[in-house]
């Protein structure tokens, strides 16, 4: 706690808001509210308290609810009644910035995007960002809808060709999702220019970081441009932290080498393939949907470049053990190196090591391939899967 006081006085003479006194959770806050069109239930508020995930629940009385906890600093945070979908947009579900002291907020069933929170500048200035990029969502909105509907025919769909078609559009559905992101970018990149004193702003530069939707330069540049205060935020720290790491692991540096031990317990190093192999990093895990899809494509790679030279290690961030090995063996990936990040695994006392890898090449986002050639040079990074540049690249490399 002790390294965050600072920033905590400062916000306080900035914002002239006085905090009741501190404990080693931080600072106490009270989040009153109402609910229009609901009179009971359950409503979920997820955050982040320093590297703790917190996960609360609060019953909807009369249509008023209370949440009560403690954080060092404004903290993004998801409000949630019942969900219809899991896009941006769904009704709802709404993004809000808990501070320090009392919050007051009105929700309407159906339809949360329109909430009214008062006791939080960082709110303030979240909807300002949220007005920006309110049409792009929507639009989302209205995909998640279509995709659960064509998600749900398709369960009872038997004939052939109407399943085909029913699954291709889905799926042109969902990667219109995927490039949310890269839509929104703009939008989000230009608020933290404008907004050098907000928290708000530091959110947006780690999901920069997490998505890889901008280059480093860019990012570092971000970056430089909060004021102090912000880029020591929990948030600005571990921004900084990432850039560094990842500044150790982009496209013409040596690749960091690491020790650990695979799914048979054998030793595996980056460096006992120097001057013999090029080596492709694939960071993924059992839960990631789009990990699985592309095993088939990455798998026809390690067949037809294996024996020219290529060596595939696949570190999995799982911290269920048996998910892990049962998605290697539905995957078909038994000749590939496995390693895992995890360290709750019941015999990692051998496995471990003292180094997370996916740390180390700062792997936010999943699946991240790393290309190294026999020198131990990065020569390629893909934030998921780029066929027709990974493919070009083990060609020209293993000729």
């Amino acid at each position: 706690m002790n390294r965050f006081n600072l920033a905590v006085l400062i916000f306080i003479g900035l914002t002239g808001v006085s905090f009741a006194q501190s404990n080693s959770k931080g600072y106490p806050f009270t989040l009153q509210g109402k609910i229009i069109g609901k009179d009971s239930g359950k409503i979920k508020l997820i955050y982040n308290r320093k590297s703790e995930c917190i996960r609360d629940s609060a019953t909807i009385k009369n249509g008023e609810f209370v949440f009560e906890g403690y954080i060092s600093e404004p903290v993004k945070a998801d409000i949630i009644g019942e969900q219809r979908n899991h896009f941006e947009g769904d009704p709802n579900f709404a993004t809000i910035y808990l501070e320090p002291g009392n919050m007051q907020i009105t929700l309407e069933a159906e339809k949360f995007g329109e909430l009214k929170l008062t006791g939080s500048k960082a709110q303030e200035e979240y909807s300002e960002l949220y007005q920006m990029k309110k049409p792009i969502v929507m639009r989302d909105a209205g995909m998640g809808i279509r995709f659960k509907s064509l998600s749900d025919s398709i369960k009872s769909i038997t004939d052939k060709d109407l399943l085909k078609k029913l699954e291709s559009a889905r799926d042109e559905l969902f990667q219109q999702h995927v490039r949310l992101p890269m839509q929104l970018a703009p939008i989000e990149k230009d608020f933290i220019i404008k907004h050098p004193n907000s928290y708000v702003s530091s959110e947006l530069l780690w999901n920069f970081c997490i998505g890889e939707k901008i280059p480093l330069d860019s990012i570092k540049l971000l970056y430089n441009s909060l004021n102090k205060r912000i880029q020591n935020s929990i948030k600005g720290q571990i921004v900084r932290d990432n850039i560094s790491r990842k500044e150790k692991s982009i496209i013409g540096t040596t690749a960091p080498d690491f020790k650990t031990k695979d799914l048979h317990q054998q030793t595996v190093t980056l460096s006992q393939f120097r001057a013999k192999n090029v080596v492709l990093l694939d960071f993924w895990a059992s839960w990631c949907s789009s990990c699985r899809a592309a095993t088939p494509f990455v798998n026809g790679l390690y067949e037809r470049y294996h024996s020219k030279g290529l060596e595939i290690v696949a570190i999995s961030v799982d911290k269920d053990q048996e998910k892990w090995v049962s998605a290697i063996k539905n995957g078909r990936t038994d000749m590939w190196h496995h390693v895992s990040t995890a360290r709750s695994f019941s015999d990692k006392a051998e496995n471990d090591t003292n180094e997370n890898i996916a740390d180390k090449y700062a792997a936010n986002g999943f699946p991240t391939y790393v290309l190294i050639d026999k020198e131990g040079k990065i020569v390629g990074r893909w934030l998921g899967l780029s066929k027709e540049e990974l493919e070009a690249k083990l060609s020209e490399l293993l000729k």
